[in-house]
């Protein structure tokens, strides 16, 4: 069965979920530790910070049950130059 997936902006926590999701995988898989962690949660943080909706794109994927499952990031930050 697959479950209906919602689109959501941010939200508390966003950033805590979306670096936990990475390690999760990256981890595991590849055997990624803490530099690699702390440079997701530190490129994710300084991208946040500066988020600008009217030009870049955020957005958390929930499962039925309101958990992350996935993001999507889009940083246009200097796009015009290009």
């Amino acid at each position: 069965m697959v479950s209906e997936i919602e689109y959501s902006g941010y939200r508390a926590g966003a950033l805590a979920e979306v670096v936990g999701l990475h390690m999760e995988y990256y981890s595991q898989h590849w055997n990624f530790g803490l530099a690699f962690e702390t440079k997701v949660a530190g490129e994710l943080a300084e991208f946040l910070h500066r988020y600008d909706p009217e030009k870049d794109l955020f957005l958390l994927a929930l499962n039925e049950d309101r958990n992350c499952v996935g993001s999507i990031t889009l940083d246009c930050k200097g796009a015009a130059e290009h």
